[in-house]
């Protein structure tokens, strides 16, 4: 049971962590002969396997590719192969990504697949080539991807399995080596403070996959008022605890499908609720986010976002009697703009 004084403990626990290391510096890669150092590249890639860092190499790799708005986390990962000549292809329920090192192999085929979303194909390589490579792939330098790992590394720290991040940090490391780059002091540092403080981040991951388990009981309990009021028909339960409950609709002629959520963070004994459109029903993509914006704007369903605080003493009552008018608005407004 989550009680007040493990949430006072979880608070001051992130505090004190929240004062880790932080990485200041950046490097610039030389040319080097890094192809035969890829090898463990395909098993950081795989975010299903062991090592803890998750999506973070994908993640560095499609956000320097398309930019922060490619494919939302989590990205699950449907397969990682390593095909002929060093090419690396990954699967993701929404993306096709194929990486190849320094040059494109004769014969590659990077076609994209028409049941993604996202498709993307790059070139790892030293330096941005004179003569850039064979359409789709696009060059990608090897000191962008390691900044965006850098830059996102702490995300993904306190998950990471300690061996395997040791193994990471001389992967990288002998890749720096092989390109003449300085140290990567900015991961010493963090492994060190690893050390430190494993035994709180161990506590504080314990702390957080039982608040995860009470914030999914929390939206059940919630949800299951919310049905008896005759408001939860499409209403789902996400991981984490969030409430979601989409509908079609139609703003100024094109139809979109937009999302009602509220987010239960019994951490922050908070409730946050928000509307938002999630992709155009005939093309399948999101709309840009001004339009987003003005669209909302203009059919009034923005107003009905709110944060609202959750009482300790009675958060169900509390939640639900703030959830209930904000829901049964949201819904009053997908039946008027719906098709």
């Amino acid at each position: 049971m989550i009680t007040q004084a493990k949430l006072d403990q979880a608070v001051l626990e992130r505090r004190a962590l929240g004062r880790g290391p932080r990485r200041t510096t950046l490097f610039d890669l030389l040319p080097g002969g890094m192809a035969t150092l890829m090898g463990p590249f395909a098993f950081f890639l795989d975010a299903r396997e062991a090592h803890g860092l998750g999506d973070l190499l994908l993640a560095a790799l499609l956000r320097g590719v398309r930019g922060e708005g490619t494919e939302p986390p989590p990205r699950v990962v449907a397969a990682v192969a390593r095909e002929p000549d060093g090419l690396v292809r990954v699967e993701t329920r929404l993306s096709r990504l194929w990486v190849a090192f320094d040059r494109v192999p004769e014969g590659a085929e990077a076609a994209p697949d028409p049941a993604k979303r996202f498709n993307a194909a790059l070139v790892l390589c030293a330096v941005p080539p004179e003569e850039p490579p064979p359409a789709p792939f696009v060059p990608f330098a090897y000191a962008h991807w390691l900044e965006q790992v850098r830059r996102f590394l702490p995300l993904y720290l306190r998950a990471a399995d300690p061996h395997w991040l040791q193994v990471f940090s001389a992967w990288l490391a002998a890749l720096e080596g092989a390109t003449g780059a300085a140290p990567m002091k900015d991961l010493t540092d963090a492994l060190r403070f690893y050390d430190r403080n494993r035994e709180k981040i161990e506590s504080l991951l314990a702390f957080r996959r039982e608040l995860a388990e009470e914030n999914v009981g929390f939206a059940r309990r919630i949800e299951a008022k919310l049905r008896a009021a005759s408001l939860g028909d499409g209403l789902a339960v996400e991981p984490g605890g969030r409430l979601s409950l989409v509908r079609d609709i139609r703003l100024e002629g094109h139809p979109y499908e937009a999302q009602w959520t509220a987010e239960i963070r019994l951490e922050e004994l908070a409730l946050r609720t928000a509307i938002a459109l999630r992709r155009d029903l005939a093309t399948r993509r999101r709309p840009p986010a001004e339009d987003a914006a003005r669209l909302l704007e203009a059919s009034g369903l923005a107003r009905l976002a709110a944060d609202k605080r959750i009482n300790p003493e009675n958060p169900e009552a509390l939640a639900y009697q703030a959830l209930k008018p904000l829901l049964q608005a949201a819904l009053d407004a997908f039946a008027q703009l719906a098709k």
